[in-house]
């Protein structure tokens, strides 16, 4: 299953890097994620595996693998955004890939955590925060 999701996100995140505007690409991707983990039990089942690749090493190297894979083409995605003044420039590429998949973790784990959380719901607020961390500062 994490091999299976590896392949489908890097390829998902390499078809992106081909667009023209990166910044909706991303945004694009965080709607994905929101459908995606609306799913109760595919949410749950990634919880699943990040607590037995906790336990297990075999486990742990997959999803360190497709972490570092995931990590390294936002990275990429954000690098060349920010290169053409579609996100703020002064944002730290690493560190803001760091945040978007924390942000994702979150998602996935509330979802499997809290049936009352409806990330449909909350899509505007999600797109909105996109919006402001990764958005260019209008010059003053």
């Amino acid at each position: 299953i994490v091999e299976q999701e590896r392949e489908a996100t890097a390829k998902y995140l390499a078809e992106l890097s081909h667009r023209k505007d990166l910044y909706a690409a991303l945004r694009g991707f965080i709607d994905l994620l929101l459908t995606l983990a609306a799913d109760r039990d595919f949410s749950s089942l990634a919880l699943e595996i990040a607590a037995e690749a906790a336990r297990d090493a075999d486990i742990r190297s997959l999803t360190s693998r497709s972490d570092a894979e995931l990590h390294n083409a936002l990275k990429r995605l954000l690098a060349e955004a920010s290169k053409r003044g579609q996100i703020d420039s002064s944002l730290d590429v690493a560190s803001t890939s760091h945040c978007l998949a924390v942000m994702i973790d979150g998602i996935f784990s509330r979802v499997a955590a809290d049936p009352a959380f409806k990330p449909a719901k909350h899509r505007q607020t999600f797109l909105t925060l996109l919006d402001r961390f990764l958005r260019p500062v209008a010059a003053a």
